[in-house]
């Protein structure tokens, strides 16, 4: 990792820099793109829930919280977000990761810091968004033909977040939903009756 700050760091023309500081710095980056990828992750899913199937706020609750649980887990180290995707490939049928294969965020070309940020998180949803569609199979029910759609749409949501397409979704279930979620992973519900 130090040799890629290096040749940033030549790009830029900067000779020198403090090494640690460098790593602490991408450390901060990286733990907040990880938060800002989870609760993306959980919004797109609800997103899709509420705008293909119609879900009401009540049961989007009890998503969120079926999610919640197995983000915890993952969070605890009891489970891995690989055996999450295993499961899910061997009992529906719906590889992830295949489908997943010729996408590849960290190779979107950047401007701005802020576009770098979004690559990172849009790096990590990507890891990350099995555990928020493992729920749908376990606690739902879900199967090959639905998943197979979900995944579908995750990519093309993926692939457009860099045109501000997670703000859009936030916006939708902010009207739709009337549900606010923060980056710290706090909901607030606007009207508690949805």
């Amino acid at each position: 990792m130090v040799e890629n700050f290096k040749k940033v760091a030549e790009k830029h023309g900067v000779k020198e820099f403090n090494t640690k500081k460098a790593l602490q710095a991408y450390k901060i980056v990286e733990v907040e793109a990880t938060k800002e990828a989870i609760v993306n992750s959980v919004v797109f899913v609800v997103w899709y829930l509420h705008t293909k199937y119609g879900w009401n706020q009540k049961r989007l609750v009890r998503y969120i919280t079926y999610a919640h649980n197995y983000l915890q887990h993952i969070g605890n180290e009891t489970r891995t977000v690989i055996q999450l995707t295993d499961e899910i490939k061997s009992e529906c049928d719906f590889d992830y990761q295949s489908l997943m294969a010729d996408f590849k965020p960290l190779t979107l070309k950047t401007d701005t810091v802020d576009e770098d940020g979004m690559k990172m998180i849009i790096y990590k949803m990507q890891t990350i968004l099995p555990v928020a569609l493992y729920p749908l199979y376990m606690q739902f029910g879900w199967r090959k033909k639905r998943m197979a759609d979900i995944g579908q749409t995750a990519k093309f949501v993926l692939m457009d977040m860099m045109n501000g397409r997670i703000k859009t979704i936030k916006d939708t279930i902010r009207n739709d939903c009337k549900m606010i979620f923060h980056s710290d992973g706090r909901i607030e519900y606007l009207d508690r009756g949805n």
